[in-house]
């Protein structure tokens, strides 16, 4: 499979900026947008491309889930989901 790093990011970023925008709320977006740039473009830069396949894989696998709560208007499976395991730091080395 092709590794295209800096499309993968892109299609991220506007990903997490679909739900991200609808909260309308300009001071948390900004945060948001902020932190995300920042982690991600940090996981990025690992050398190790392995580990960082295996971390953008779980990624999608989040995305997978959170499209799927956002279809069926599930408020709190989404709520927990993205709090709680989408947005943690869960490869420190990899920062």
């Amino acid at each position: 499979s092709t590794k295209n790093y800096l499309d993968y990011q892109k299609y991220q970023n506007q990903f997490h900026k679909v739900y991200i925008d609808k909260c309308n709320n300009p001071t948390l977006i900004d945060l948001l947008d902020s932190l995300q740039n920042s982690f991600v473009r940090q996981i990025y830069l690992s050398n190790n491309e392995e580990k960082l396949f295996a971390v953008l894989e779980e990624m999608n696998e989040d995305h997978k889930e959170i499209t799927n709560y956002f279809k069926k208007r599930d408020k709190e499976n989404l709520e927990q989901l993205i709090k709680n395991k989408h947005w943690e730091i869960t490869h420190l080395d990899m920062i």
